[in-house]
């Protein structure tokens, strides 16, 4: 191996030296764009279909008044059909194993669950009191577990579509994802980084383990023997079930290697393999029994929110990430070397991807794709005040006031404007730093007295006369 890690030598018999490259850097085999940004895939079993959550409405050709799930064929990049009944953005999907349902989670506290081939509303279950994160079948298909921001876990029976059973975790604390690692058991990952795993035919807590930092994502193997969890430190913790089961310690390996925040992670059939993805634009292929690294695939779209796993004839990995659903054949041993005219292309394609994707965010309201492709944008041009400002109202539209302040401070250093004095002014005053804020309507009426109107120079005096911390003379 090369000493970083991303180059091997090899020798044999047939008299040659090669060198291969450890870090495939290469486009997907199959790609689809659409309109909705991606929360969550499943693929269904023995096929080339993937299952598709939905976290945005638009309004771009076949999207629906109302969000939706949809199914896809990953080698015709085409989509089969489409699944309504939501009112709010999706969150999480699930494929029985049969492959004749899907089921779905969602901001508006619901989750329903569809047939397959009619795309049939079968059964819409109601019951919690925040957002449902992650959903998953339990017991050959007849029942459903749910988990949510409420700090609850439902069981539920679909047949009939009452809950059996309601678990209220200690501490209050927002659940974020669910697996299933025996037929009997539920692995149940929190925001504060506990996993615990209960037994779902009474409830019972069978053990817990506790992370370095807030679960992110959770998965259980086929053999229900591990639980691989990706934590807020950019690692995958492999547990044994069956240790966390007798109270024992059950952290089995620390998987290191990405450098950004792990979005997805998931076994492959057999339980050999690991993959993995993150907001470092890598996905990564492990070994389950040695922890090691095997495969990376790198790709500047893969973004912070993907969600990754295995497709339904295990052959390739299947990537949701935003507005894109990708696919890497794992046996085709495709490699690809990049001149720096082909990277500095590839970089311009990124860029006009980024600039398209932010154009449709805008059309959309959608403020948190907005600040994730203007923060791409700025990292290949800091100095655009334009690109600048928008950042700073779109992290001001999420309530991010302090991020939003420090951004309008800049453009201010650069480039005064009026509006931007006044909004900085407002922001300072929100976040109660009221010695910014006197100081951006000083500058407001020192730069602009002589240049603006009668009632724009109202407007900040008014402003200014809002806290007598100000200090600024009304007249």
């Amino acid at each position: 191996f090369s000493r970083d890690g991303q180059m091997l030598l090899t020798g044999g018999i047939d008299g040659r030296v090669k060198v291969w490259d450890l870090v495939k850097t290469v486009d997907p085999q199959s790609t689809v764009r659409v309109g909705p940004y991606f929360v969550d895939a499943m693929p269904i079993p023995n096929s080339r279909l993937i299952a598709t959550a939905e976290s945005l409405n638009t309004d771009r050709p076949l999207r629906p008044s109302k969000p939706m799930a949809w199914l896809w064929d990953v080698d015709s990049q085409q989509f089969v059909r489409s699944f309504a009944g939501h009112d709010d953005w999706l969150t999480s999907i699930d494929v029985s194993s049969s492959g004749k349902s899907i089921a779905s989670g969602s901001n508006d506290r619901t989750i329903c669950v569809w047939n397959l081939e009619s795309a049939e509303l079968l059964i819409r279950l109601a019951g919690h009191n925040g957002a449902v994160r992650d959903v998953a079948y339990l017991d050959e298909d007849r029942k459903l577990v749910s988990c949510s921001d409420d700090s609850t876990v439902r069981l539920w029976n679909l047949t009939n579509g009452k809950p059996l059973q309601v678990w209220n975790l200690p501490g209050e604390t927002p659940i974020r994802a669910l697996a299933i690692p025996a037929s009997e058991l539920v692995a149940i990952g929190t925001a504060e980084g506990r996993v615990h795993v209960r037994r779902w035919s009474d409830g019972a807590d069978l053990g817990s383990h506790q992370t370095v930092a807030p679960t992110k994502c959770l998965a259980a193997s086929p053999c229900g023997k591990h639980l691989i969890l990706g934590n807020g430190s950019f690692e995958l913790e492999l547990l044994s079930v069956e240790e966390m089961r007798h109270g024992n310690p059950s952290l089995l390996k620390t998987m290191s290697g990405h450098t950004d925040v792990l979005s997805g992670v998931a076994f492959s059939a057999d339980g050999e393999r690991i993959v993995s993805v993150g907001g470092d634009h890598c996905v990564k292929v492990w070994e389950t029994e040695t922890g090691q690294e095997v495969l990376r695939l790198v790709h500047d779209q893969i973004l912070s929110n993907s969600v990754v796993g295995f497709d339904g004839t295990g052959e390739s990995i299947v990537v949701a990430s935003n507005s894109m659903l990708c696919s890497w054949n794992l046996r085709s041993g495709i490699s690809e070397h990049v001149t720096a005219t082909e990277a500095s292309n590839r970089n311009q394609q990124v860029l006009d991807w980024h600039q398209a994707e932010l154009r449709i965010a805008q059309g959309e309201a959608h403020s948190f794709a907005t600040c994730h492709h203007l923060e791409k944008l700025l990292c290949s041009d800091p100095g655009n005040s334009d690109w600048l400002i928008r950042h700073a109202r779109s992290e001001a539209g999420m309530g991010e006031y302090s991020v939003a302040l420090d951004k309008f401070a800049l453009f201010c250093a650069n480039k005064p404007d009026l509006a931007t004095f006044y909004f900085c002014g407002l922001l300072a005053l929100q976040e109660g730093k009221t010695e910014l804020y006197q100081e951006a309507c000083k500058k407001s009426l020192t730069h602009f007295s002589e240049k603006c109107s009668l009632s724009e120079i109202n407007s900040i005096a008014w402003t200014c006369a809002l806290t007598a911390e100000a200090g600024v003379d009304l007249e």
